[in-house]
């Protein structure tokens, strides 16, 4: 080997070729209607009948799409609606419109780890349901914008009552997350 590098005709170089598994996930990305069709009632993705995706091909699925500036929203997380049929575990949500209805959908997977930037659709309301789903939660992540734990300004008679039951968790971030309009972590 001569320890050059060529660059072919569409300007990938010979060292940056994808794997396999990255042109799946690029391919089901851009064609989820080889595993989906679109609900005719409320236009949300369902998967396909007779279709199951392993765990660790969702959680890179979800991940594969995102890093592809496709947002996460609603429509494409009810692909994730059955947690037999499309398990995940690790999620990370960046710049996402994802709303509480799709956190939900989200939480009800049990996940091991879940962090969340920039996603200023999700409100107070799934604090609850992360706390009903949250047996096995390890990691929890929140960032800029994740108005999660955002409550109304307390006052003398209503302190603010922030409680983790989160038994298994082992690591806790929060990042410029707004308790109160006074309070926020940093």
């Amino acid at each position: 080997m001569s320890g050059r590098v060529r660059l072919k005709e569409n300007n990938i170089l010979d060292e940056d070729l994808p794997s396999l598994l990255e042109i799946v996930f690029k391919f089901l990305s851009e064609n989820l209607s080889v595993v989906c069709d679109e609900n005719k009632f409320d236009h949300n993705l369902e998967l396909n009948e007779g279709v199951y995706i392993p765990n660790e091909i969702c959680d890179r699925l979800l991940k594969y799409y995102q890093d592809c500036n496709q947002d996460i929203n609603n429509h494409f997380i009810y692909i994730f609606r059955d947690t037999t049929r499309t398990p995940l575990k690790y999620v990370s949500l960046r710049n996402s419109s994802i709303t509480d209805e799709g956190m939900e959908i989200l939480l009800r997977h049990n996940l091991i780890s879940l962090s969340m930037w920039y996603c200023d659709s999700v409100t107070t309301n799934s604090w609850r349901t992360l706390l009903e789903h949250s047996s096995q939660l390890k990691c929890l992540e929140l960032g800029q914008h994740v108005d999660l734990l955002k409550f109304s300004e307390p006052n003398e008679k209503t302190p603010i009552d922030f409680q983790l039951n989160l038994p298994q968790l082992r690591r806790l971030t929060l990042n410029a997350v707004v308790l109160q309009p006074t309070l926020q972590f940093r």
